[in-house]
């Protein structure tokens, strides 16, 4: 006789010994690796549980879905948007882009301390940007474009402030199923050279003494936050900092030249 025993774990002398008393002299024992049987079927991509699954699992393309999950996925976006408006200079009748505005969440948060400046909310998604310019009270730009890396500058440019949140990372190594639905390029280079490029592109779209806000989450593969402050200085930009960082959420602000 043949006993199989899942390799995954060692089987212990205990359990050796009561499975040789059970198989008798001269057995053979041999340990094989069981077949792992799938613990449910595959769920269609709609299907609710998808909500009760670990990110990055969830229904990111829908925005009615996004606004109402992403605090609760990630609770630091909240703490987070409140640091990069409390960096903010004051804005006064200036003008501010929103790069990547999505729902407008910090779009809302701007125009609660800053009521007479311009907001501009620039993302691709027309479905988000439509929702955002929805709870963003006037004076309002809307501009359904993506925001292309290494640009002469973004769309709708000089602003007196940019911000990017949860923005900048996705814009330079966007997701493939993102990418595809919007017609978003997907970038060649190095990461590096991805962030360098964005990053030009935004300090080319800045007025002199312009400020550059990020919020932000760190992530393989991707700059630290110590790197993307130097790639910020070798862009040309001034009084680099880090405004405020909690675990793997971050917020630095930057100036252009006066």
């Amino acid at each position: 006789p043949t006993d199989a025993i899942d390799a995954r774990m060692e089987p212990s002398k205990s359990l050796r010994e009561a499975v040789a008393a059970m198989a008798g002299p001269g057995a053979e024992l041999r340990y094989e690796e069981a077949p792992r049987q799938a613990m449910q079927r595959p769920m269609p991509k709609d299907c609710w549980a998808v909500n009760a699954c670990a990110r990055p699992a969830g229904h990111w393309g829908d925005s009615e879905w996004y606004d109402l999950q992403l605090e609760r996925r990630l609770p630091l976006v909240g703490p987070m948007l409140n640091e990069v408006v409390c960096a903010l200079p004051p804005l006064g009748n200036g003008r501010v882009c929103d790069v990547g505005c999505g729902t407008g969440r910090c779009a809302v948060e701007i125009r609660k301390a800053y009521l007479r400046c311009t907001l501009c909310l620039l993302d691709a998604d027309k479905d988000r940007v439509e929702t955002a310019k929805n709870r963003v009270a006037e004076p309002v730009e809307v501009i359904v474009e993506p925001f292309v890396v290494g640009a002469p500058s973004l769309p709708g440019a000089p602003y007196d402030c940019v911000t990017l949140v949860l923005a900048l990372r996705h814009s330079t190594r966007p997701a493939p199923h993102y990418a595809e639905r919007l017609g978003l390029p997907l970038h060649t280079g190095t990461v590096e050279e991805s962030y360098r490029a964005a990053l030009t592109t935004i300090f080319c779209s800045l007025r002199p003494g312009g400020t550059l806000l990020i919020g932000d989450q760190v992530a393989a593969g991707h700059p630290s936050v110590y790197n993307q402050c130097k790639l910020l200085e070798d862009c040309g930009f001034e009084h680099v900092d880090i405004a405020w960082r909690d675990r793997d959420f971050f917020v630095i602000g930057a100036a252009a030249p006066a």
